[in-house]
C-alpha cells in the first residue's frame, strides 16, 4: 500500500459528500445536471427497448417474465413492460441496455456510469413506491461515485480488466444506497463493500465477442444489492479497498485528488455522451469519419468494390480493436475493420450493421483485411484525445480522406434534442410506439416532467400501457 493512501482518505470525503446528497430534494439539484440526468434515462431506455430484436434478449425478457405473479410485481422489465421481482427486474434491464452498444458513457474516464448504476436505481425506486425525483438523484450519485472513482485510478493502456465488470458492482451500490437514503458512514461501507467485490472480467471479451461480457453488469446488480443488504446487517469493509483493488490490479495512473476535486461544482452526468452510432465509442470518431467518405463517395460515383486499401490512423484505444473476423455481433462492435467495412460499403453504423448476418458477407470479408491500423501521430488532448483520420484508397488510383478529432456525442459536441429524437423513433417505433415523441418532450426545459410523479406513473406515461 503506497504511503499517500496513508496521509488522507478523500474516499471517506467523496462517500460521505453523496450520502448527504442523497438526503436533498431533486429541485435543490444544479438544473445542468438534472437535465443530463433525464437526457441520460431517455436515451439508455431506447437502447434497452432497440435490444428486443436480439435472439438472447428475447429469451432473457421471457425469463424475467416468468418470473412475474400476481405478488411478485416490484419493478418493471422495460423490454416487456411487464413487473417482477426486483433482482429479475434489474438484471434484464441491465443486459439489454449494453447489448446493442448504444447505451451512453462517461466521456473523462472509460466508465459507462449510467450503465451501472441506472437498473438498480430503477428497480429499488419502484419496488419502494419512490417518485422521478428519486430515480434522478439516485441516477447523479451513483454515476458521480463511479465516474470520480475511474478517474482517481486510470488503468494501463491497453486495457486488460474491463470496467463493466470491475467499476459496475460500486456503481450498482452507490444507486441503492442513495435511493435508501442510508446514513454517511453506512454509505461509505456499502460501496467499499461493493468494491471488495470487484469482478475480474477480461478487456479481451469484448473484441473477442465472448457475449457473457454483457451480463457482467446483472452480476453487479446481485453485488450491489448484497453490499447494501449486508451493510445494513452491520457487515464492514477496509477503508483503503480502493486503493487495494484498483491499484494492485490494473497497475494504474493514480490520481486521487480527483475523488473530490471541485466536488459538487460540476456533476459526471454532464460529462456523458451518447451515441450515435452502434458499436464501441473508441470507434466512433473513425466511423464518423468513415460516413463521410461514404457521402463523398456517392458524390463521386464511386463504389465499394473500387476500394483497394484503407488507412486509420487513430487513437491507442482504437489501435487495440484490430478484430478482423468477428465472429459474434458484440466483437463486431469492437472490430475498428469490420465498422469502417460496413460503413464505407453502407454508409451507417446503425444496430443492423452490427447483426449476426451482416458480419460474415462477401463484401465485409473482401475489405476488413484491407484496413491499416497505425497508432495517431498528434497529440491526445480532451476533448480531441479519441482523434481518427480514415484514407481510402481507390483502383483508379483515386483517394478520399477525412478526419475527426471529436466524434459526435459527447458534452463538445452534443446530439441534438431532434438527432436523440430520430435515435428513439429508429430505435423504438417498432417496439414501443411513440416512445421518442414522449420522450422528446421531457428533453425540452418547457416540458419537463413533474419529479414528484411516481415512477410507476412515469414509466407508464414513457412505455405506453403494454401487455
Amino acid at each position: 500500500m503506497s504511503s499517500e493512501n496513508q496521509s488522507s482518505n478523500p474516499e471517506t470525503e467523496l462517500l460521505q459528500w453523496a450520502a448527504n446528497l442523497a438526503s436533498r430534494d431533486i429541485g435543490e439539484f444544479p438544473a445542468e445536471a438534472v437535465a443530463a440526468a433525464i437526457t441520460i434515462v431517455c436515451d439508455d431506455f431506447a437502447a434497452i427497448i432497440a435490444a428486443q430484436a436480439e435472439p438472447e434478449i428475447k429469451k432473457l425478457i421471457r425469463r424475467a417474465d416468468d418470473r412475474s405473479s400476481a405478488t411478485n410485481t416490484e419493478a418493471t422489465v422495460i423490454g416487456s413492460g411487464r413487473k417482477t421481482d426486483v433482482l429479475s427486474a434489474a438484471q434484464a434491464n441491465a443486459i439489454s441496455a449494453n447489448w446493442t452498444e448504444l447505451d451512453g458513457g462517461f466521456r473523462l474516464a472509460t466508465c459507462h456510469g449510467s450503465l451501472y448504476s441506472l437498473p438498480s436505481a430503477l428497480a429499488e425506486v419502484e419496488a419502494r413506491d419512490g417518485t422521478l425525483g428519486d430515480l434522478l438523484r439516485g441516477l447523479i450519485i451513483g454515476y458521480e461515485v463511479v465516474t470520480r472513482i475511474a478517474q482517481a485510478y486510470r488503468p494501463a493502456l491497453p486495457l486488460n480488466r474491463h470496467p463493466h465488470a470491475s467499476l459496475s458492482p460500486i456503481a450498482s451500490a452507490a444507486a441503492i444506497a442513495a435511493v435508501r437514503n442510508l446514513e454517511p458512514n453506512q454509505f461509505k461501507t456499502a460501496v467499499l463493500s461493493a468494491a471488495s467485490m470487484s469482478m475480474v472480467g477480461p478487456f479481451s471479451h469484448a473484441k473477442e465477442g465472448a457475449t457473457i461480457r454483457n451480463a457482467w453488469v446483472a452480476g453487479a446488480v446481485s453485488l450491489g444489492y448484497l453490499s447494501v443488504d449486508m451493510t445494513e446487517l452491520g457487515l464492514t469493509a477496509g477503508e483503503h479497498v480502493l486503493h487495494e483493488i484498483f491499484a494492485i490490479a490494473d497497475n494504474p495512473s493514480v490520481d486521487k485528488s480527483a475523488l473530490t476535486r471541485d466536488l459538487g461544482e460540476r456533476f459526471g452526468v454532464q460529462d456523458g455522451y451518447q451515441k450515435a452510432y452502434a458499436c464501441c465509442q473508441y470507434l466512433h470518431s473513425s466511423v464518423e469519419s468513415a460516413k463521410s467518405i461514404s457521402e463523398m463517395m456517392k458524390r463521386d460515383g464511386k463504389i465499394a468494390e473500387q476500394i483497394i486499401r484503407i488507412e486509420v490512423a487513430t487513437h491507442p484505444l482504437a489501435v487495440a480493436l484490430d478484430e478482423r473476423n468477428p465472429a459474434t455481433t458484440l466483437a463486431g462492435r469492437f472490430s475498428l475493420p469490420h465498422a469502417i467495412s460496413t460503413v464505407v460499403a453502407n454508409g451507417h453504423a446503425g444496430v443492423t450493421a452490427f447483426a449476426a448476418d451482416a458480419l460474415q458477407t462477401p463484401e465485409m470479408q473482401r475489405l476488413r483485411p484491407l484496413v491499416e491500423i497505425s497508432d495517431w501521430s498528434g497529440t491526445l488532448e480532451p476533448p480531441s484525445d479519441r482523434p481518427s483520420q480514415v484514407t481510402v484508397h481507390f483502383d483508379d488510383g483515386s483517394v478520399l480522406s477525412a478526419e475527426v478529432l471529436s466524434a459526435v456525442g459527447g458534452p463538445d459536441r452534443p446530439l441534438t434534442t431532434e438527432q436523440l429524437s430520430t435515435k428513439f423513433h429508429d430505435l423504438t417505433e417498432r417496439y414501443v410506439p411513440g416512445y421518442s415523441e414522449r420522450a422528446t418532450v421531457w428533453l425540452k426545459a418547457q416540458t419537463r416532467p413533474d419529479f414528484d410523479m411516481k415512477l410507476r406513473d412515469a414509466l407508464v406515461y414513457l412505455l405506453g400501457e403494454r401487455e
